[in-house]
């Protein structure tokens, strides 16, 4: 077994609901390597995070621990999260 770190993004809806859009942003054997990563998304431009995504209202970015195995990847632990507001977000009648 090895600690993995991961950066990713999770769209949810305006009512707070997971939505399918997800970013992976990498992974990384160290924290300090996930964690410059986790930085750097937080200073890209909303029009890179947000490309012309519909119904997504928030992303929500993470940098989890994981324990990866040959069978499988277990995510134990969240070490950082940031949201972020979707500027083009327009509800869908």
């Amino acid at each position: 077994m090895r600690t993995v770190y991961y950066v990713c993004g999770l769209g949810y809806d305006v009512n707070g609901n997971i939505t399918d859009y997800e970013k992976y942003y990498g992974d990384f054997d160290t924290y300090e390597q996930a964690y410059a990563r986790f930085v750097t998304v937080q200073c890209m431009s909303r029009d890179v995070l947000f490309p012309n995504v519909r119904g997504v209202h928030q992303l929500l970015i993470q940098l989890e621990e994981c324990e990866e195995t040959e069978e499988e990847i277990n995510c134990i632990d969240v070490k950082n999260e940031w949201w972020i507001t979707n500027p083009n977000y327009k509800e869908e009648v």
